[in-house]
């Protein structure tokens, strides 16, 4: 099968060998922040670009054929974004949820799992229940957390979960230790238990951090029991990875999860030590490879590639029969939310402020008409909506409930038979919704920011924290904000938990309404033209300068390549990207079989946000014929060495 993977090799260090030495080598298979994506999607017929668990499957087991000495390892995230976290809820009739997601990733024989955040969304209880189920403890691979605390309150729990392993591969053993983000405590419902930092210090201070000896003794403790190379399976995200590499003495390998960008490159750890860092991206769309050289228990070289999951040529039938099986079970319990299609979505509307490589920034278009849906069934004066809700993009085409899901897809409650977030009336004071508007802009590129209804106001980024809004250019449905007003802000319970922690409301302010979040903007977009949203509409602008807060924070020589706009395309589309540092780009075309058809960029580019435009039209006076395409990136920096990424386009006359 040939591989569209982009393969990047590059020799780490340079040993003077003895002919006694031995190498060795290890390929690692990875996934990440799968969200209970095991459908491919769009769902509407016809309309899937990307996923599909059961074809992950077929590449997992393909690779494993060629290359038994592979490992097969997922960072976190499995649970909680999609119907099929509800697949058997009821089964057989204890609450019980992610069950598919385990069944299923049980059967592809991965064999380490570092718990994420979304894992805890419905609390330890039911964790527990899916994990101790009797369809899928045995099957477990161990489930590892080294920093998660107060274990021994939770006596079920604490019997599945660890801090590491240790797996014996290609004639090694392969310590493997795994970290959780400490943001699990805030976004999600762990208690008892709580996710210990990973450091002494303030993580905006870099000068200020220093390791903590528990988890430094922790891997010290895995060579000790004789690992020749140690893993970090971490859930920790961008920065915190980032963090990790540099305090941290003993780590040969880094898989990363929790951030949902790919990201494959190198950094360099406290001692001079170059380590291999990887992450797969997010919603199986990609199957991530590295495989490494070991030599005197070091890693010497590695090759990285980058699988595009939906391009697998079939399904495991196995795997395929079983996500089916789930399929049929949540359309029995919620019919046609796979086959409904509620609308045509005319553009990609965009979720996360991303188009251009950033996120969480300035309005979106999909921010904007999830707040809208809000604004008008609760009939408030303002709908205030967490970025961080917002889990995905709409893309172009019909839409079904399931897209709608997969965008809103927190606040799946059993216990209570809630199937997303509550919507509530907050009663909120000029002065507070002001207040709120300052910290939404002083958190930009977090869960924090807002998206907004009703409301429209200017900030300045490049002031500090506290005074960025111009209070002046609050407007409340185009009138002036009336500072001795008290106005009504349609939110959900996510966004009120964390308006009552930081005392912008009260519980008293609040007035449930019976309404769930996904349900009033599915009924919306059912009814809505959508045309409306294509353009922005001025509810929140930075008069600064521009500048933005990149998505790969303190990961030094990354890119962002962006899915090209229009797609599918006639004749023309427009190419996005993103460099670190200055670079040697070259951007080129080529058809599904790897043939080259044509370079868009071959120069030296300066760091920034670039577009191009592709025009299939006129390709070396040609008119170029419907199908698949494929664009790959390349840079070379001083810092990266070969960098390159790919994505697919499709062109429909």
């Amino acid at each position: 099968m040939r591989s569209l993977g982009i393969i990047l090799l590059i020799s780490l260090l340079s040993f003077n060998a003895s002919a006694q030495d031995q190498q060795t080598e290890l390929t690692i298979l990875h996934m990440n922040d799968i969200h209970s994506h095991l459908l491919p999607y769009p769902y509407a017929e016809g309309q899937a670009q990307f996923g599909g668990i059961a074809k992950a499957a077929t590449l997992i087991n393909q690779i494993r054929l060629t290359n038994p000495n592979t490992l097969v390892l997922n960072a976190g995230d499995l649970l909680v974004g999609d119907f099929m976290y509800a697949a058997a809820y009821d089964y057989p009739d204890t609450p019980i949820v992610g069950y598919a997601e385990f069944f299923v990733t049980n059967m592809m024989g991965f064999d380490a799992f570092a718990l994420g955040n979304h894992e805890f969304d419905v609390g330890p209880d039911l964790l527990y229940a899916v994990l101790s189920h009797e369809n899928i403890q045995d099957d477990l691979p161990p489930i590892l957390c080294a920093n998660i605390q107060n274990l021994e309150d939770h006596a079920g729990l604490a019997s599945i979960v660890r801090p590491d392993t240790i797996i014996e591969k290609a004639g090694l053993q392969i310590g493997i230790i795994g970290f959780v983000t400490e943001e699990t405590n805030a976004i999600a419902n762990p208690q008892p238990l709580v996710v210990d930092t990973l450091w002494h210090g303030n993580p905006t201070q870099p000068e200020t951090l220093a390791p903590k000896t528990k988890y430094q003794d922790m891997i010290d403790d895995l060579r000790a029991r004789g690992a020749d190379i140690v893993i970090a399976l971490t859930h920790l995200g961008h920065q915190r990875e980032f963090l990790l590499s540099q305090l941290y003495t003993g780590i040969d390998i880094i898989i990363g999860g929790h951030s949902h960008s790919t990201i494959q490159t190198v950094l360099e750890g406290p001692l001079g030590n170059q380590i291999p860092y990887a992450r797969a991206g997010a919603y199986t769309e990609h199957l991530a490879e590295l495989t490494v050289t070991i030599e005197n228990n070091q890693v010497t070289d590695y090759i990285f590639e980058l699988h595009e999951i939906f391009d697998a040529p079939v399904a495991d039938p196995i795997v395929e029969e079983w996500v089916q099986n789930f399929k049929d079970m949540v359309e029995a319990e919620w019919p046609g939310v796979y086959s409904d299609v509620l609308g045509e979505v005319p553009f990609y509307m965009d979720g996360r402020g991303d188009i251009d490589g950033y996120v969480d920034k300035e309005e979106t278009n999909l921010g904007n008409l999830i707040t809208d849906a809000m604004r008008q069934k609760l009939e408030t004066h303002v709908a205030i909506e967490a970025a961080g809700v917002i889990r995905q993009s709409l893309l172009e085409g019909g839409a079904t409930p399931a897209d709608i899901y997969r965008v809103l897809s927190m606040g799946f409650n059993p216990l209570e038979n809630v199937i997303g977030l509550r919507l509530m009336i907050a009663d909120v004071h000029a002065i507070a919704l002001a207040g709120a508007l300052e910290f939404s802009v002083a958190n930009l590129g977090t869960t924090f920011f807002f998206q907004v209804s009703g409301i429209s106001f200017e900030y300045n980024s490049d002031l500090p924290p506290g005074e960025r809004v111009d209070t002046e250019s609050i407007l409340i449905n185009g009138e002036p904000i009336n500072w001795g007003a008290t106005y009504s802000v349609a939110i959900n319970e996510y966004v009120a938990m964390f308006g009552i922690a930081l005392e912008f409301i009260t519980e008293q302010d609040l007035t449930p309404t019976g309404y769930v979040q996904y349900e009033v903007v599915r009924d919306y977009i059912d009814t809505v033209d959508i045309t409306q949203y294509e353009e922005l509409q001025g509810r929140i602008v930075d008069t600064a300068e521009p500048v933005s807060v990149p998505i790969s924070d303190a990961i030094p020589a990354s890119i962002e390549l962006k899915q090209n706009y229009p797609n599918p395309f006639n004749p023309a589309t427009t190419i996005r990207y993103h460099l670190d540092t200055q670079s040697f780009v070259t951007l080129e075309i080529y058809t599904i079989l790897g043939q080259k058809v044509t370079t868009l960029v071959n120069d030296e580019i300066q760091a920034g946000i670039h577009q191009v435009e592709f025009d299939s039209g006129n390709v070396r006076g040609r008119s170029l014929s419907s199908g698949v395409y494929i664009y790959r990136l390349t840079i070379t920096n001083d810092e990266a060495g070969t960098v390159s990424k790919v994505r697919r386009m499709v062109l429909m006359k």
